[in-house]
C-alpha cells in the first residue's frame, strides 16, 4: 500500500478529489466495453452468469457515470468543505471497488473455459481499463491501488488455476505489471502533491507579512469580502503603535522590527482562533473579530496587553496602543468600509489621548457623518 509522506492540506485534499471526478469519459467508455465484452463471451460459451455479470457491470458502470455528471453538475461549480469532498470520494471509492470486482470475477469466469477468444478479450478489457485507472485515480492512491488489486487478482488467480505453464507465465507478466501500476500512481501522485504543495506556498507568501508573519492586506481583504458575502456577524479592531517612532528613531530599525514582531505575538495570544489579526503596514494592525461578541473588551484587553513594557536589543521600550472599532457591514456595504470607518475612531481615540478604546461612529460624530477614508472606500 502506499503511504502518503505527509499529510494532505484541506485545500489539496479538495482538489484532489475533485480531480477524481474528471474521468466520466473513462468511466463511460469501459461501463460500455464492460457490457459488449461480456454479452460476446456469454455467447460464446452459451454461459447464463456471463449474462448476468454484464448486465451488473453495465448497470453499475452507468450509476457511476451518472454520480460522476451530478458532480459536474451539483458540487464542482460551488466551494466545498473536507467533508464534502470525504463524502463524494466515499461515493467513488465503493463505486470503484464494486465495478473492477465485477470486471475480475467476469474474467476468472471466462477463464473457466476454453475458449482463447473470450480470454484474450478479457484480458484486453482488464489491461485497458487498468491502464485508464493509473491515470485517473492516482490522485487518490488507495483507491487507485485496491480497485487495481481487485481488478487484476481474480485473473492472476484464475490464471493460475489452469496449470498451465503458458497462462501461468500470464499470470506472472500481470504481477509484474501491477508493480509497475504501483510506481506510476506513487509517481503521479507525487507530482501532483509536489506541484499543490507548491502552489499553497506561494499563495501564503502572497498573502503573509513578511516580517511578523501575519496576514497581509491582501488577505485581510479577501477574509473581509467573504465575511461581507456571508452575512455572518463580524467587526474590525484597527490599532497602531503609541510611540513607535521614538523606538525606531533612538533604538534603530532592527529594534523596531523586532518591536512589531513582539506585538504580534501578544496580539496573536489574545485573539479567537476564528479571528484575523493582519498587518495593513508599518504599524498599523487590523483584527477581523468573527463573531458576536463585544469586540471592545477584546480592544481594552490590546490597550492594557501594549501598555507593558517591551524588551527589544537597544533596551526597554513602553509604548502603547489606541484601538478603533466598526460593526460589521451589510453584504451591500464595501467591504472596505468596515476598516475605514475603524480606522476613523482609532484617530478619535489618539486625538482623545491615546491608549483609548473608541467605536465607530465616535462620540463627536453622529451616524449621518462619514469620515474621508470611508468616503473613499464607498466611492
Amino acid at each position: 500500500m502506499l503511504r502518503t509522506r505527509r499529510r494532505e492540506s484541506d485545500r489539496a485534499y479538495v482538489a484532489l478529489v475533485d480531480l477524481l471526478y474528471t474521468s466520466l469519459k473513462t468511466v463511460s467508455v469501459i461501463a460500455l466495453a464492460s457490457g459488449a465484452v461480456g454479452a460476446i463471451i456469454a455467447i460464446r460459451t452459451g454461459d447464463p452468469w456471463m449474462w448476468v455479470l454484464a448486465a451488473l457491470a453495465t448497470v453499475i458502470g452507468v450509476a457511476r457515470c451518472a454520480k460522476i455528471f451530478a458532480y459536474d453538475l451539483l458540487v464542482r461549480p460551488t466551494p466545498k468543505t473536507p467533508q464534502t469532498a470525504a463524502r463524494w470520494e466515499r461515493w467513488y471509492e465503493v463505486g470503484s471497488y464494486v465495478f473492477a470486482g465485477l470486471l475480475g470475477i467476469m474474467v476468472a469466469r471466462a477463464l473457466s473455459f476454453d475458449d482463447a477468444y473470450g480470454h484474450m478479450l478479457g484480458v484486453g478489457m482488464i489491461m485497458c481499463y487498468a491502464s485508464g485507472l493509473a491515470a485517473r485515480t492516482s490522485v487518490r492512491p488507495r483507491i487507485s491501488l485496491i480497485t487495481g488489486g481487485l481488478l487484476l487478482a481474480p485473473f492472476v488467480i484464475a490464471a493460475l488455476a489452469r496449470l498451465d505453464p503458458y497462462y501461468a507465465a500470464a499470470a506472472a507478466f500481470i504481477g509484474f505489471y501491477f508493480f509497475s501500476y504501483v510506481e506510476f500512481v506513487r509517481f503521479v501522485y507525487g507530482t501532483l502533491r509536489t506541484s499543490l504543495d507548491n502552489r499553497e506556498a506561494l499563495e501564503r507568501l502572497t498573502r503573509t507579512d513578511p516580517l511578523t508573519g501575519l496576514a497581509n492586506r491582501l488577505a485581510l481583504d479577501e477574509a473581509l469580502a467573504e465575511d461581507a458575502a456571508s452575512g455572518q456577524p463580524a467587526s474590525v479592531l484597527c490599532f497602531d503603535l503609541d510611540r513607535f517612532k521614538a523606538v525606531n528613531d533612538t533604538m534603530g530599525h532592527a529594534a523596531g522590527d523586532e518591536l512589531l514582531r513582539q506585538v504580534a505575538a501578544r496580539v496573536g495570544g489574545l485573539v479567537g482562533p476564528r479571528d484575523l489579526l493582519a498587518r495593513q503596514g508599518g504599524d498599523e494592525f487590523v483584527v477581523l473579530r468573527r463573531g458576536p461578541e463585544d469586540p471592545r473588551a477584546l480592544g481594552e484587553a490590546i490597550v492594557e496587553a501594549l501598555a507593558h513594557p517591551f524588551v527589544l536589543p537597544g533596551g526597554r521600550a513602553e509604548i502603547g496602543a489606541s484601538v478603533g472599532i466598526a460593526a460589521a457591514p451589510t453584504p451591500e456595504a464595501p467591504a472596505r468600509l468596515l476598516v475605514a470607518q475603524a480606522d476613523a475612531a482609532l484617530y478619535t481615540a489618539k486625538a482623545e489621548g491615546r491608549g483609548r478604546v473608541c467605536g465607530w461612529p465616535p462620540r463627536s460624530a453622529t451616524r449621518d457623518e462619514a469620515p474621508a477614508e470611508t468616503a473613499t472606500a464607498a466611492a
